[in-house]
């Protein structure tokens, strides 16, 4: 059960990383480039279509993280404390900061909350790419 749910874990990170790269470097710096007159629209299929593939990917990395725990993947309090930390400022982030940063495009296109999303996304970028790079040494022990 425990390989079961390293793999898992570490495929669902993987696939987090992943994603949110290529929102970071490639999606979110397009909304610049969407006219202003169809904005809403794109706001609108942007959010329709995210939200049902990163949604379960964050649940399931939950779960895991629970498992793991439950499992004791994680074999010191340090890597639960800080895996746990890195996880709470991507929840966060996106409930707090981009939730709503998406919600004000809803209404328009605002080149200063394009910007905002881009900069602040940095830190869910990292937060995960840290915690796949950690997940992979401390699993390894």
């Amino acid at each position: 059960m425990i390989k079961k749910i390293k793999i898992l874990d570490t495929i669902n990170t993987s696939i987090l990383v992943g994603l949110i790269w290529t929102i970071q470097l490639v999606h979110y710096p397009s909304f610049n480039f969407i006219d202003p007159e169809n904005y809403k629209n794109f706001q609108v299929f942007h959010m329709n279509a995210i939200t049902p593939l990163v949604g379960p990917l964050m649940g399931l990395e939950m779960i895991l993280f629970l498992l793991a725990i439950n499992y004791k993947l994680y074999t010191t309090k340090l890597s639960i404390l800080v895996i746990s930390l890195l996880i709470l400022s991507i929840w966060l982030t996106t409930a707090l900061v981009s939730v709503p940063l998406h919600n004000t495009l809803l209404n328009a296109k605002d080149l200063t909350a394009i910007s905002k999303l881009v900069t602040t996304n940095w830190i869910r970028t990292l937060a995960w790419t840290l915690k796949l790079i950690l997940m992979s040494i401390w699993q390894i022990e």
